[in-house]
């Protein structure tokens, strides 16, 4: 076991290095550039001596390759650069939004695994009726609308119409502002959960070692959750860690719509300004999360499966 984590592990440096790198690049050949942030608007045009100088001072006068690396020499001591716009340490600035992204996407995957699994089961158990219609009538529902659109639309009838939610914000970080970006956001990963989690079980359900179970004089209901479920749930935890991938990227909308003082919202507000060092910081962030949550999905499944340790 110690093996395989020391594989998945040595795997993981060369992916965060490549994410870096195209991070750096992309951010330097889209046009603008990140002077326009550090002088004053009302000064006018630059003149070319201060910007040779500001340039000289944040290293922008220097090779594309010879930034990334003195970029990323600084990341392994912990250091994400300095921010054009805030004028901050970006590992501050990232850091102090991220209790509100871990709080929206704890929520969110709550949600997500709790009905999804759930309405999954029971759509297997309850196979070709109404219940098992509905269940993944519903989930196709959600698999099929965007983030957005939904979020949009909890807004308009929750707290325009009804007003029982707060319409966006952080506010006093109170469950009621929290209710309404977890539910968007899980909901559309809650539908592929379902999808999955019906069909994994629906084939685990007619396997030979259940049918003996039965026969032998077992409880429907301990065929189903001692003998099925837990096998049923090995490409479950894979999806959960994959899609955890796309729930960071949901993030990214679902804190645009809200007004979610997050991470997402910090990377979105940072790529309009051009600031090229709090959006380094932001995408190493999530992706250093992504890929430790990649990472226990593949322990979990070499526990729940032996056979994926060799």
């Amino acid at each position: 076991m110690q093996k395989f984590i020391l594989r998945r592990l040595l795997a993981v440096i060369p992916i965060l290095i490549g994410i870096t790198l195209v991070t750096f690049l992309l951010m330097n050949v889209i046009p603008g550039s990140p002077l326009a942030l550090m002088i004053d608007p009302k000064a006018g045009e630059l003149d070319p001596m201060a910007a040779k100088l500001i340039q000289a001072k944040w290293g922008l006068d220097q090779p594309l390759h010879i930034q990334y690396l003195r970029f990323l020499k600084n990341a392994l001591h912990g250091d994400l650069g300095y921010s054009y716009r805030f004028n901050q340490d970006v590992t501050k600035i990232v850091l102090q939004r991220l209790p509100a992204t871990g709080r929206l996407a704890v929520a969110a995957l709550t949600v997500s695994v709790t009905v999804g699994i759930l309405a999954g089961v029971v759509a297997a158990v309850k196979h070709q009726t109404w219940v098992d219609s509905a269940a993944m009538a519903v989930a196709l529902i959600g698999v099929s609308m965007p983030v957005f659109w939904s979020g949009l639309m909890l807004m308009y009838i929750l707290a325009v119409k009804l007003r029982w939610l707060p319409p966006s914000g952080y506010g006093d970080g109170a469950f009621r502002y929290l209710l309404m970006p977890a539910v968007t956001l899980g909901f559309s990963m809650a539908g592929v959960i379902a999808r999955l989690t019906r069909s994994s079980m629906l084939n685990v359900i007619r396997m030979e070692y259940v049918t003996t179970a039965r026969s032998k004089g077992v409880s429907e209901r301990g065929v189903i959750y001692r003998h099925a479920f837990r096998n049923a749930m090995i490409p479950v935890v894979t999806l959960v860690g994959v899609q955890t991938g796309a729930l960071l990227s949901g993030a990214v909308v679902t804190e645009t719509v809200f007004s979610w003082p997050g991470v997402g919202r910090l990377l979105i507000d940072s790529i309009m300004f051009r600031d090229l060092p709090v959006v380094q910081g932001s995408v190493i962030l999530i992706a250093l999360i992504f890929l430790t949550v990649n990472l226990a999905v593949d322990i979990v499944y070499a526990y729940l499966d032996p056979r994926i340790r060799y």
